[in-house]
């Protein structure tokens, strides 16, 4: 996946996004994402964790609204040419969730969990399983959304089973997907806030 070496950290082929070779802190993915506003973040933590961090020019109370309301995650979840076709989602401790996209070929691909903790308008922790399943294990997953001059900054950490499920995730063209839909979020949310 990484192809120009950089201090700290190699480059993203898909994305030019920096993933560093060091171990952040939420703390320092936060200050990475205000210093480059608008750019997806992308850091490896530990042997099972990855953190991703990126800007809003919205309140947290909006990104988390896009985030959680059906309807609206169906404007920004997926890649490029991978449609929504199913959304559900019930934001509360024990609630669930599901989400599916089609690809160009009309394969099907979803996710889906049970939310842990919640906290309206600052973020959540989750349960994830891919199905198909595309790399071992279940995943543990937390967005928290911090107040940041202007708006608001996501904090999103996804933890796996294993080193091997975050090595396949970490070699597929996920940041690409992830970073074409937090620039779909971003300009919903920042034209018309929602909620």
């Amino acid at each position: 996946m990484s192809t120009k070496a950089a201090p700290g950290g190699a480059w993203s082929q898909s994305t030019k996004s920096l993933i560093a070779a060091d171990r952040p802190t939420l703390d320092e993915m936060a200050g990475e994402a205000l210093a480059r506003p608008g750019r997806l973040r992308i850091a490896p933590r530990g042997d099972l964790e990855i953190l991703f961090a990126r800007t809003f020019a919205a309140p947290p109370a909006a990104v988390f609204h896009a985030w959680t309301d059906p309807s609206l995650a169906r404007q920004w979840l997926g890649a490029p040419g991978f449609p929504v076709i199913e959304a559900a989602s019930d934001p509360v401790p024990g609630g669930a969730y599901h989400y599916a996209v089609a690809d160009p070929a009309g394969r099907v691909m979803g996710w889906a969990g049970t939310f842990g903790a919640v906290t309206p308008d600052q973020g959540f922790r989750a349960t994830e399983r891919s199905d198909p399943a595309w790399y071992p294990g279940a995943t543990q997953v937390a967005l928290e959304l911090r107040a940041a001059a202007g708006g608001s900054v996501a904090l999103i950490t996804y933890a796996y089973e294993s080193l091997p499920a975050r090595t396949l995730v970490l070699r597929s063209p996920m940041d690409a997907g992830l970073a074409a839909g937090l620039d779909r979020l971003a300009a919903l949310v920042e034209r018309a806030p929602p909620g």
